[in-house]
């Protein structure tokens, strides 16, 4: 995205153009960006949280999310703002993309659900924030220095969570995402940003995965690419089994 981002802004730039050329960026995410951010119940809200969490546990996402997170740390921080309006079209905002993650530790916890698009309105802003808040929640969670990896859920939850200083509204969500990404697999980049325990899942969460079969035409590929690199030792094992269960959960299956 970067590489493309930087060939236009140079090609659109030469004296020959002007004149007779009116080069428009083709994914200039303006439009979404001065959306009005429609007011939602909190459920609502926490159902958006959820969705945008969800794109770290699927493969075509996640590589997208993996670049968002890497890219803001240097001089490619201007193309953030595009991937975010690409994750937001073909994930956030498509109907079609139905992660179903459920988990059923409490009432609160079980009723919330990724599966429904996100709200009216939501735009660029808004979802890099709601994002950023819940790197904010998890990273002072996992930092912690009573925190340790194989705590059972309900000390997590009564020591961890709700003695935190994350705001009483979102204690149920911000449980949810941890549920969500210690039972799954999330790439290196996000286990930093979130100072992740390298160890351990909560395996007492259940979690039903996602079935939709929208995006399964292109694993294949996918997968003769990844035994590509691996043979010719682009990347490690540890990497290759990563993602290949990233496709795996596409796939909506277990190991």
């Amino acid at each position: 995205m970067w590489a493309k981002r930087f060939a236009f802004s140079i090609v659109s730039s030469r004296a020959s153009f002007r004149g007779r050329l009116n080069a428009i960026w083709s994914s200039e995410p303006v439009k979404l960006t001065q959306q009005r951010v429609i007011s939602n119940p909190v459920g609502c809200v926490d159902n958006d949280i959820a969705r945008i969490a969800s794109l770290a546990v699927y493969s075509r996402s996640a590589e997208f999310l993996d670049q968002a997170i890497y890219c803001a740390k240097d001089c490619r921080a201007s193309i953030v703002d595009d991937l975010w309006a690409l994750l937001l079209s073909d994930f956030l905002c498509n109907s079609f993309w139905a992660p179903c993650h459920k988990y059923s530790f409490n009432d609160e916890i079980s009723k919330i659900t990724p599966e429904s698009a996100c709200s009216v309105g939501i735009n660029i802003a808004s979802v890099r924030e709601l994002w950023t808040n819940v790197l904010s929640y998890l990273s002072g969670i996992f930092s912690g220095k009573h925190y340790k990896p194989n705590l059972d859920v309900d000390t997590i939850w009564s020591a961890h969570v709700r003695t935190s200083s994350i705001p009483t509204c979102h204690h149920a969500i911000t449980m949810w995402v941890l549920l969500l990404w210690t039972s799954n697999s999330i790439s290196p980049f996000l286990e930093h940003a979130v100072k992740l325990p390298q160890s351990g899942s909560l395996s007492t969460a259940v979690s039903a995965k996602e079935s939709d079969v929208s995006f399964t035409t292109s694993s294949d590929k996918r997968v003769d690419a990844l035994l590509m690199l691996r043979s010719k030792g682009m990347i490690t094992k540890a990497e290759f089994e990563q993602m290949r269960r990233r496709i795996i959960n596409d796939l909506g299956l277990q190991l």
